[in-house]
């Protein structure tokens, strides 16, 4: 896909809080997009470049894919794994500034 997101270790209150997000928010946050990569041509938003370091809000989090319910970023890797191929269109359904959009998605190859 060409994103980074929090840890799962990292996804906790103080975390949500400083993200702006609801206390309840679960999903995989988008903290960069590599440039040219699938999420990129998808139009999905990170929180900040790739060589940034630090929390930042704005980013897109991504709670499914193909109607999947996606709780963490690991859940959402072993979904893709499992079920997915390179090549293969999917439909990811994120929370952008408090608004659910949908984005399609052509999968790469794993690096």
């Amino acid at each position: 896909m060409g994103i980074s997101s929090l840890s799962d270790q990292a996804w906790n209150l103080s975390t949500l809080q400083a993200l702006g997000l609801a206390d309840d928010a679960q999903g995989a946050y988008v903290t960069c997009v590599t440039p040219g990569g699938p999420a990129e041509k998808a139009g999905v938003i990170g929180a900040g470049t790739c060589d940034e370091a630090g929390l930042r809000p704005g980013g897109d989090l991504i709670v499914a894919v193909n109607g999947h319910s996606i709780q963490t970023f690991n859940d959402m890797l072993s979904y893709l794994i499992g079920n997915t191929r390179a090549g293969q269109e999917i439909t990811l359904t994120v929370l952008r500034q408090g608004k659910e959009v949908q984005l399609t998605l052509t999968l790469g190859a794993r690096p």
